[in-house]
């Protein structure tokens, strides 16, 4: 019998850290910035050197052991983020950490980003890490 999927892990319980800390020269060194958002909002605008690997490959039982694989080339963690890193990104990072600990792996290093796409692109100091114009979800 195949094992059911844990619930994902409560909001509360995941790391949130803000833009500034996560886009500082160097501090995505083996880091992976992940966007979750479709395909067709990542195209319009998102962070410059993130991934797009949409919610829906997190939230399925048959994708995310795949998306597990992706992410472990980056041995210093995972940043999720989406538009405002409210609920999809949020969402993605449970689904990623619940997993992780199903599998008996290291979740220290998965946080989400405070503010999402969103608040990079209207953070004067950091806009220029947005190629692109993000908008909220079409």
């Amino acid at each position: 019998m195949t094992p059911q999927p844990q619930p994902p892990v409560p909001f509360d319980q995941l790391t949130f850290n803000d833009a500034a800390s996560v886009l500082a020269p160097g501090s995505l060194d083996g880091k992976a910035l992940v966007d979750v958002r479709t395909p067709e909002e990542y195209a319009d605008g998102h962070i410059k050197g993130s991934i797009n690997v949409p919610l829906p490959r997190f939230q399925d039982p048959a994708q995310v052991d795949q998306v597990v694989e992706e992410l472990k080339q980056y041995k210093e963690g995972v940043v999720v983020t989406c538009f405002q890193s409210i609920k999809r990104g949020p969402t993605a990072a449970s689904h990623l950490v619940a997993r992780l600990k199903e599998l008996g792996l290291d979740t220290s290093s998965v946080c989400v980003l405070k503010g999402g796409v969103e608040g990079v692109q209207n953070d004067p100091a950091l806009a220029a890490h947005v190629e692109g114009k993000a908008g909220p979800a079409h």
